[in-house]
């Protein structure tokens, strides 16, 4: 063969290695991508699911009542709503379970101190619901004589408990409810 010959051979050889070289530092770039991109994904995937506890039991209680003259009788009538916003079934336990009623106390601490509260009596809540399914709102009325001779501030008080596999989750809503929140019969 001739020297030319040789010479271009020799160097269609070295394009071959380069492009050869190219390729695989490219195949290396492209698996570290991809491994990169499948550890990015199980930490987002981690941090959503189990950090941000989307599949734990997650409610939201909503409490309203108004005083209602019936007859001669003054009577509380209280609602209570409670919205399953997390993607898991929540098992309700009756035992704990309660609305607590409780008027404001004749005998005031003198101010600045806190409302002092006198509790009437705790009220099975919500006892026709063993279950709430993700995405599901229940909710119970009460209608309760607490033997008040006038409209009068109330405090209501819902404890709900939660079955979880590893022991109980206890949720607890509070709302007062003013004396002129009142409807008549006729209303």
């Amino acid at each position: 063969m001739s020297a030319s010959v040789l010479a271009i051979m020799q160097g269609s050889a070295s394009t071959t290695s380069s492009i050869d070289n190219v390729k695989t530092v490219a195949d290396i770039v492209q698996a570290l991508l991809t491994s990169a991109a499948i550890v990015i994904g199980g930490v987002w995937a981690y941090f959503k699911f189990a950090k941000g506890r989307t599949f734990r039991p997650r409610i939201e209680v909503d409490l309203s009542g108004q005083w209602r003259e019936v007859g001669q009788s003054k009577l509380l009538h209280t609602r209570i709503r409670v919205k399953n916003i997390g993607l898991s079934k929540i098992t309700l336990i009756q035992r704990g379970s309660g609305l607590r009623v409780s008027l404001m106390a004749q005998n005031q601490p003198s101010a600045p101190a806190p409302t002092s509260w006198e509790s009437k009596r705790v009220f099975v809540i919500l006892s026709e619901h063993a279950w709430i399914e993700p995405g599901e709102t229940v909710s119970d009325e009460l209608l309760l004589d607490l033997a008040a001779d006038s409209f009068q501030p109330a405090l209501l008080e819902a404890r709900l408990v939660w079955q979880k596999r590893n022991g109980n989750i206890v949720v607890v809503a509070k709302e007062i409810i003013p004396a002129d929140a009142v409807m008549s019969e006729t209303s």
